[in-house]
């Protein structure tokens, strides 16, 4: 069996967003470059991540209008090589309930991002190639009697 590396995988060349920017900026550029996530930088590196979630929650507060991108940022972040098993790092993602891999060359550099959503358009790739097969099988080949009959 073939190894799906992760940089096969993730979205390249990511948006990203400076630690000095207010939360403003951050809603309104998400929203035009229709994203979840934002990898956030300091000096050429990459220091933090916000989330539309994060985005969101912060925002409500009524001192929002004084907070930057730096105030609300995750800082724990979930690095990958890029030559990480597409493998491992979905279940890691999984285990650890992440919603995104920041993908990094040797250097790391920030080269690409990998989320949930891309996760998920796998999984429909992964259903639609499965369900072609299960149409090319009669259903008493593989459900037990009965079974079918249930769900």
């Amino acid at each position: 069996m073939n190894t799906t590396f992760i940089a096969n995988k993730m979205v390249k060349s990511p948006y990203v967003i400076t630690a000095n920017q207010t939360l403003r900026d951050a809603w309104d550029y998400m929203k035009a470059c229709n994203i979840r996530h934002l990898p956030v930088y300091r000096d050429n590196a990459i220091v933090g991540i916000i989330s539309e979630r994060d985005l969101k929650a912060a925002m409500s507060l009524d001192k929002s209008d004084r907070l930057y991108v730096e105030d609300i940022m995750k800082t724990d972040l979930y690095l990958v090589p890029q030559i990480t098993p597409l493998r491992k790092v979905v279940q890691y993602m999984a285990d650890n309930k992440i919603g995104s891999a920041l993908v990094v060359d040797p250097k790391d550099t920030l080269i690409g991002i990998f989320t949930t959503i891309d996760a998920l358009y796998l999984l429909a790739d992964l259903l639609e190639e499965t369900e072609l097969d299960d149409r090319i099988l009669n259903e008493t080949d593989y459900w037990p009697r009965g079974v079918s009959d249930s769900l």
